[in-house]
């Protein structure tokens, strides 16, 4: 196997899913957000390892060290393009993704939920990988909008939080099975059963996979000042984001 590449030991959650759990259909995956392809990388063992895939970035910088990554590497096709909710499909059909391809990891720092959403109105992948924002605690719904011209301030203003994924779970018949820190873990409900796998909560998801762990303080030391939102009430992060994000506004929804 490669050398590990991924942020919070993702490879080895991916690797225990598929290993133990979830059927192996096509060994495709589709990375939107894929960054130079070496790191903090969720799919580049899957690739080293012999399987095919869709690789998305917009960064000119990082398309560059992604395509000098996979320059040998003909099952890997590269699409320098910015993922869209309306492009996003067009883009897995023009490279023959398999419609229940088997894993998606997604990040692209700003609406993924609506990029999410459309992939799932078409594709069933067996096993997602997405980025939260996990500033934002259940049951508080807090998405990003999309915007065409929307960028990264490399703040907090970003993603979905963990009850805005689930509400795209509930729409698309999809369950959260694990949160691993800032990612969640989500499959097909259709598949739990035979893979053994427990739809989770929320609030389950989130205090397991993030605030009881350990390690938190020291792998999100950025966290500290929103640390405290997980004690106010819900109806008061909401106000906080209204408050925070006021230079936002009209950007974002923020709701119990």
């Amino acid at each position: 196997m490669a050398a590990k590449r991924s942020y919070n030991d993702e490879e080895a959650i991916i690797a225990d899913f598929f290993t133990n759990h979830l059927p192996l259909r096509h060994e495709f995956c589709v990375d939107i957000g894929a960054g130079d392809g070496l790191t903090m990388s969720n799919t580049h063992f899957l690739l080293a390892g012999g399987w095919s895939g869709v690789l998305v970035e917009y960064d000119p910088k990082s398309f560059a060290q992604l395509a000098a990554v996979y320059t040998q590497t003909p099952a890997a096709q590269l699409a320098r393009c910015r993922a869209t909710p309306e492009g996003i499909v067009p883009l897995l059909r023009a490279c023959d993704a398999p419609r229940d391809f088997d894993f998606l990891s997604l990040d692209i720092d700003g609406y993924d939920h609506f990029v999410l959403d459309a992939v799932l109105a078409d594709y069933r992948p067996a096993l997602i990988c997405t980025e939260i924002n996990e500033a934002f605690p259940p049951p508080v719904k807090f998405v990003v909008n999309y915007r065409p011209d929307f960028r990264w301030n490399l703040d907090k203003f970003f993603g979905h939080s963990i009850s805005k994924v689930q509400d795209l779970c509930d729409r698309r018949d999809y369950a959260i099975v694990r949160v691993e820190y800032n990612n969640a873990f989500l499959a097909p409900r259709e598949l739990l059963a035979g893979a053994r796998l427990e739809a989770l909560s929320p609030e389950r998801a989130y205090r397991e996979g993030y605030v009881d762990r350990p390690d938190r303080p020291v792998r999100f030391p950025w966290n500290a000042d929103v640390d405290h939102l997980r004690d106010l009430p819900p109806e008061r992060v909401v106000a906080w984001a209204e408050e925070h994000f006021a230079k936002y506004r009209g950007q974002f929804e923020c709701s119990t």
